[in-house]
């Protein structure tokens, strides 16, 4: 499904954050935003998920008009920088969080393909950096959702292991 942005702003109070943003991102593209800190990258990743509110202009997913859509009507998972990830669940806890809205998928096998077999019942606390970011993206995979937002979501990991799931993350959005 196409993601097309049309004429988008977005303003905090009188400062003007995003200005005109046209874009179209097709079917299966792989798209990053690059560009200085404040730029707004994070702000239009958020307008899109809709955990913003666009000031003006049209977010559409294919032809459905989803500028007003709530978050959970979108069909989007963002992953942030920082893993969000409930501490007082396990790993296998919060993995089928994700799991449990209907989608379906083998937690074993996300684990493994995640690098963390073996860790099923380990606590959040009980993680590295490292291991607590893929158990978010796990979860975030096991979702199945329609789109994969991701606001620099493996800078803290080692460059093979950032190129491993980077390829386990499009292959399963």
């Amino acid at each position: 499904m196409d993601v097309t942005i049309q004429h988008v702003n977005k303003r905090f109070g009188q400062k003007q954050v995003l200005q005109g943003i046209d874009l179209r991102i097709t079917s299966g593209q792989c798209v990053a935003l690059v560009g200085p800190s404040g730029s707004g990258k994070t702000t239009l990743l958020r307008l899109i998920a809709g955990l913003e509110k666009v000031s003006d202009g049209t977010i559409r997913f294919g032809e459905i008009d989803m500028t007003h859509a709530a978050p959970n009507q979108r069909g989007v998972t963002m992953l942030f920088q920082r893993p969000l990830l409930f501490p007082h669940l396990t790993v296998a806890q919060n993995i089928r969080l994700g799991m449990a809205k209907g989608h379906h998928g083998d937690l074993k096998q996300w684990l493994e393909k995640v690098g963390l077999a073996g860790r099923a019942d380990a606590f959040v606390h009980e993680l590295s950096g490292g291991e607590q970011q893929r158990a978010s993206l796990a979860r975030a995979l096991a979702s199945g959702p329609n789109f994969l937002l991701l606001d620099e979501p493996f800078s803290s990991l080692d460059l093979p292991r950032r190129r491993e799931l980077r390829k386990i993350g499009r292959a399963h959005v």
